[in-house]
């Protein structure tokens, strides 16, 4: 088992084409030029939102109402959003180092120009409901499919 795993990791570095410094380099640029695009930022602006913020501190007080006074869960948007607000360098720089190590130079260069134009720019924008819209419109079906793999699971391998 071993030697097929280091005969498939041989194989997977021979087909690695070398990149230089440069190009490593350019990559970088690009990718943070992508991040910083306005539409991704505005992306970001929405993720990090208060009315976001509110859903999220709601969701974690399901089941708790009247637990908190008002002025508890003001504080508590407050922390929310301060937290927030401290992490969006860290992320905006994770997905730098995400999109350097994901895309190739002619993509992340294609990707911003995808952005740079009027329809991408609202395509993008879009991808957050997309996104939402199908999750919720699937997770009765994703459910049903967990519940027949668990089910298959454990009476075609566990028994």
């Amino acid at each position: 088992m071993l030697r097929m795993i280091s005969l498939v990791a041989v194989l997977l570095l021979s087909f690695a084409r070398p990149v230089s410094a440069d190009d490593e380099a350019d990559l970088r640029a690009l990718s943070e030029a992508y991040i910083q695009h306005p539409v991704m930022q505005q992306m970001m602006d929405e993720l990090l939102s208060e009315e976001t913020m509110y859903s999220m501190a709601f969701a974690h007080l399901e089941g708790t109402e009247g637990a908190l006074a008002e002025d508890e869960l003001e504080a508590l948007f407050d922390i929310i959003a301060e937290e927030m607000a401290r992490m969006r360098p860290k992320m905006e720089a994770l997905m730098i180092t995400a999109a350097t190590q994901t895309f190739e130079l002619d993509e992340i260069q294609a990707l911003k120009s995808f952005l740079d134009t009027d329809a991408g720019a609202r395509a993008m924008l879009k991808s957050g409901t997309f996104t939402q819209v199908f999750y919720t419109s699937s997770g009765t079906m994703l459910q049903e499919l967990y519940e027949r793999i668990a089910t298959r699971v454990e009476t075609e391998l566990l028994e």
